[in-house]
């Protein structure tokens, strides 16, 4: 079994070495009182535990005794009059040889499971099984697959088309990143964004969708006199928005590509700006600075940030998806939740987009709810670089005469 203290480096660093070493002492004590007595104990690493138990009849006396372990570490600690409760990731690997040679797989196999049980959350164990070594060769690919595609260039933007949902006229883009690979073809961003993420990859890649997106919007605008007010929307990973020069960064690739600051719109998800709140704001603050536009994202899904919201300098609310996309359900909680946010937005002087637009039902909410902008597969799917072209060309509007009645008659329904 391997043990794990989850997040003991903050630890550290909020109460100071001397606690952290005194919390480490008290684990091990409580850890051992709950052991066997053949079994053996060691720490291994700053905040790992490694225990040993030999002659087990089945895997059940495994978890009963990693259950032992939970209910005991999971009650408060006091350290000089400081109570502190801390939680903790196990990882169990069974094996029925007892070879000396088997001794660092076995290791490995826990240490898997253990990641596996931090990854699912807080006071869990995992038993490992041998598709987690799977899993593991495969992020490992992966991994160097991301290293690669970005010094080769594999990846590609796609352009979601925002809609103004007054006018029905085309107000920008959003930027999507996609890989292309060149042996599995397209990879979908849910399998190569958290590996991005865990890697620190993601800070590169940020960079390059970010000049990369600017560049697309400011040739749009040179090229076509109707893309000269068209705004881009680009997301900010969290390693990427807590960078101490960001503002520096995105000031550079402005002035750079060409594009007008007024014209960019950076998106940071509502979870990722709730880490720490003085932060986010000391950092929204310095890229306010660049005159440039500020979005939430995800907003309704995250912390209860609504304390903090009228101290972040952000120009946008967006709606989630999961919010929208249950606007025509019948308990009517939903469009509740999406009315409040528009009207939230609003009295604090910022605009709202809604994301996941699907269908004429949930536009002609939207519409009645006042909702600025709007995006979703209704209008279009994210589009590659020249069918994007062709619709800023297209110069289409949406809100046309059927699409008015469709939406009175969806109105209706909904009411």
């Amino acid at each position: 079994m391997l043990l794990d203290l989850d997040h003991f480096k903050a630890i550290n660093e909020s109460f100071g070495h001397q606690f952290g070493d005194h919390l480490l002492l008290l684990t091990a004590e409580r850890i051992k009182a709950q052991l066997p007595l053949q079994a053996r104990l060691a720490r291994i690493g700053g905040d790992e535990f490694a225990i040993l138990l030999q002659n087990l009849d089945e895997a059940s006396q495994a978890t009963k005794i990693a259950d032992k372990l939970y209910n005991k570490l999971t009650e408060p600690f006091e350290i000089d009059g400081q109570p502190i409760t801390v939680s903790f990731s196990i990882g169990i690997a069974l094996d029925k040889l007892s070879h000396r040679e088997q001794a660092e797989t076995l290791m490995q196999d826990s240490h898997r499971a253990m990641a596996r049980a931090r990854a699912l959350g807080k006071e869990h164990y995992e038993i490992f099984d041998p598709g987690m070594r799977i899993e593991a060769v495969k992020r490992f690919q992966l991994e160097a697959e991301l290293r690669q595609a970005i010094n080769k260039q594999e990846f590609l933007l796609y352009y979601q088309p925002i809609i103004n949902l007054e006018t029905g006229v085309l107000a920008g883009f959003e930027a999507l990143v996609r890989w292309q690979h060149p042996q599995r073809g397209f990879v979908s961003p849910g399998a190569f964004i958290p590996a991005a993420e865990d890697t620190g990859l993601i800070v590169p890649m940020g960079s390059w969708i970010l000049e990369e997106a600017c560049t697309q919007m400011h040739r749009w605008q040179q090229q076509f006199p109707q893309a000269k007010d068209l705004m881009v929307s680009v997301n900010l990973s969290a390693k990427q928005f807590n960078q101490e020069n960001l503002s520096q960064e995105v000031a550079d690739i402005l002035e750079k590509t060409g594009l007008n600051s007024q014209c960019l719109k950076l998106e940071l998800t509502e979870s990722a700006a709730m880490e720490d709140v003085n932060g986010t704001i000391s950092q929204l603050v310095k890229l306010k600075a660049l005159n440039l536009k500020l979005s939430l994202d995800d907003f309704g899904t995250g912390y209860s940030s609504l304390s903090y919201l009228h101290q972040l300098p952000t120009d946008t609310l967006k709606v989630d998806q999961s919010f929208v996309g249950r606007m025509e359900e019948k308990s009517n909680e939903d469009s509740e939740i999406v009315k409040t946010i528009i009207s939230l937005g609003h009295q604090l002087g910022m605009d709202v987009i809604a994301e996941g637009i699907e269908t004429a039902v949930q536009l002609a909410g939207l519409r009645k709810l006042k909702c600025n902008y709007g995006q979703g597969y209704f209008f279009s799917k994210p589009l590659p670089q020249d069918a994007a072209t062709a619709l800023i060309v297209e110069n289409k509007t949406w809100l046309d005469d059927e699409m008015h009645q469709d939406g009175k008659r969806s109105l209706a329904m909904m009411q």
